[in-house]
């Protein structure tokens, strides 16, 4: 009677899942964490930093694709390899144009993301 056992284990694993960033496989268990955007307030024309930290749980290196969205537009994206054992910093680096208060969402292939505000003023 090993399966009702199974059944549990996997509802649970994915309920962990769904409700943090480190979801996945002993292959590429990994946490996304700390966006930082720098700076969170900024005249336009100047360059913004937005960076995040990946660790790696798991004993394999990891290979994803994030992508950044600013407003609900794709921006950019990058890929982000993360060896095992280890924590990785990734950024993205954009031009603050538009005039305003802006949301940020870094997200990559499964159901993690970051989020984040930051404001363009007139120079």
């Amino acid at each position: 009677m090993l399966r009702p056992y199974i059944t549990v284990l996997l509802a649970l694993s994915l309920a962990m899942c769904s409700a943090s960033l480190s979801c996945g496989s002993k292959t590429d268990n990994f946490i996304v964490r700390d966006l930082m955007i720098t700076p969170s307030e900024a005249t336009a024309g100047e360059y913004i930093l937005i960076e995040f930290w990946m660790d790696n749980k798991g004993y394999h290196g990891v290979l994803d694709t994030w992508t950044l969205e600013i407003d609900g537009e794709e921006v950019q994206s990058k890929q982000v390899r993360a060896a095992e054992r280890a924590t990785t910093r990734a950024y993205f680096r954009i031009t603050a144009d538009e005039v305003g208060e802006h949301t940020v969402i870094i997200h990559g292939a499964g159901n993690d993301y970051l989020s984040g505000r930051f404001t363009v003023t007139e120079p």
